[in-house]
């Protein structure tokens, strides 16, 4: 057989016969209930594993007085597109009527979108301002 390879007495790659090959453990002379009692361990499994609990996270105090941060510039020309397109398309569902504002708002020119920014700047900072 060419190749060059490791080959055993038969001729066949030994690369082959790799996956056949199993680590056995080595066997002892030492009778297992001969063990010292000072590494017998004193507490039993289960109390090991009871003990490992996992902590809990505390979480930190919410201010309830915080104020809420500003609707975006997209919610806020929802808010205001929300009572027409509801007017021109009554027996739709809201989803769809967000749908609708949706593709409206993708659809602007960022000179548009603009406004909507800037009224959304507008009362980041005044948040900012009242923290």
């Amino acid at each position: 057989m060419g190749g060059g390879g490791l080959q055993d007495q038969r001729g066949v790659g030994v690369a082959a016969h790799l996956h056949c090959m199993r680590w056995q453990p080595m066997q002892t002379t030492r009778d297992p209930i001969s063990v010292p009692a000072n590494l017998i361990p004193s507490t039993s499994l289960t109390q090991i594993t009871s003990s490992r609990k996992k902590r809990k996270k505390t979480k930190r105090a919410k201010d309830p007085n915080r104020p809420k941060r500003p609707p975006s510039a997209f919610l806020l020309y929802s808010e205001t597109r929300r009572k027409h397109v509801q007017a021109a398309h009554p027996g739709h569902a809201t989803t769809s009527v967000q749908a609708k504002i949706g593709e409206e708002w993708r659809g602007m020119d960022t000179e548009e979108k603009g406004v909507w920014m800037k009224r959304y700047d507008e009362l980041k900072v005044r948040i900012a301002i009242n923290t």
